[in-house]
């Protein structure tokens, strides 16, 4: 999942407008959606199928969900598959008009919360079907939804959240009362952190660790899972 490049792209274009055309630094092919992920195949000299996807927040989470079919389907061997978020103006200016960027150190779930801390961050895993020599860490199950409520705004009961939720544990066979740990996406906003709670209260009744790290982190976007 990548949303990167915006910042040389929205340099680009701006002096596109004053000039009328792009400067000689500028290459429009390195601006294609897939760029990113064509460069690191050819870096690395891979084959096998190369691409971006591009959903917002949950673009390396769904990255990551696409890589488990490619394995699943017998399509790769292993997969290297993550997510990429790089800070630009045409970011930080879009939360701030949507007056959702707080001053201070965000404080998801709190009741004086107000506001994401926008971050930057970069993340790859390489995903097979065979256990690698350290730690194990294994992705059970997945789950996506779509709201298709509002273009900034969360639905606010949260069934979105709660369908992608059952999904995964219906994948991985695993009940509610088994999971020991959540890490929300608790992004600090009013809307969004409202919402998950109502989520994680009808899928847990009867409570269960979580926590967001977004303080520590930010919210690096598109790089976030």
């Amino acid at each position: 999942g990548c949303t990167s490049g915006m910042d040389e792209a929205s340099r680009g274009l701006a002096h596109y407008v004053r000039e009328h055309a792009f400067p000689d630094d500028y290459d429009y092919q390195q601006q294609e959606l897939g760029a990113p992920a064509n460069f690191l195949a050819d870096w690395l000299q891979l084959s096998g199928p190369a691409y971006v996807i591009s959903t917002a927040c949950t673009s390396s989470a769904r990255a990551l969900m696409s890589a488990q079919r490619l394995l699943d389907l017998g399509l790769c061997d292993a997969v290297l598959c993550g997510g990429v978020d790089s800070l630009c103006k045409l970011t930080l200016n879009g939360f701030s008009a949507l007056e959702a960027v707080s001053e201070q150190r965000c404080n998801p779930f709190s009741a004086n919360r107000n506001g994401i801390n926008i971050g930057e961050a970069a993340v790859l895993f390489l995903m097979s079907k065979s256990a690698g020599d350290g730690p194990a860490i294994a992705l059970l199950g997945s789950g996506a939804s779509s709201d298709a409520h509002h273009i900034s705004a969360p639905e606010p009961t949260g069934r979105g959240a709660l369908q992608a939720m059952r999904k995964a544990l219906s994948r991985a066979a695993l009940q509610p009362s088994q999971i020991g740990y959540l890490n929300l996406h608790g992004t600090a906003t009013q809307h969004n952190d409202a919402m998950e709670s109502l989520a994680v209260s009808a899928l847990f009744p009867d409570g269960v660790p979580c926590s967001s790290t977004k303080p520590m982190t930010g919210h690096s976007l598109g790089a976030i899972g």
